[in-house]
């Protein structure tokens, strides 16, 4: 885990960003496909966030930080940023893809239901490979 000083946004320092990737390499696993995952309100705050008093340099540029990928999503945890080789993320479909018709929930305006059921499973490989907010 690497800890956020800033406990009200969530939104971590150049020095913070470094402290993801440093945790990374002292497991050995600085490598793959290394990206950042994080909110849509961190990620757009991280966009204007110095990275220090004077460069007018934003700490992500172009959905970059420090080089590596920023991706946000709703779906992440709110106050949370992941960091990690996304290539250590398995995930295992078994089965077939299993298709219902239902005809009879919206029977009365002559609509159609499609219920779609899929075996899926995510685990993580390496967990070494990621660090999180703590």
């Amino acid at each position: 885990t690497v800890t956020i000083a800033d406990a009200t946004n969530h939104v971590p320092t150049f020095a913070e960003a470094v402290d993801f990737e440093t945790a990374l390499a002292d497991d050995n696993a600085l490598r793959g496909s290394l990206a950042y995952v994080t909110t849509p309100s961190i990620a757009g705050k991280t966009k204007t966030t110095p990275i220090d008093s004077g460069s007018g340099i934003m700490l992500n540029q172009n959905n970059n930080i420090n080089g590596y990928k920023v991706v946000s999503s709703s779906l992440v945890p709110t106050g949370k940023t992941i960091f990690g080789n996304f290539n250590d993320v398995i995930i295992g479909m078994w089965g077939v893809m299993d298709l219902v018709v239902d005809t009879a929930t919206k029977a009365s305006s002559g609509g159609l239901v499609l219920r779609v059921f899929q075996d899926i499973d995510v685990a993580v490989r390496h967990p070494e490979s990621f660090a999180v907010t703590a």
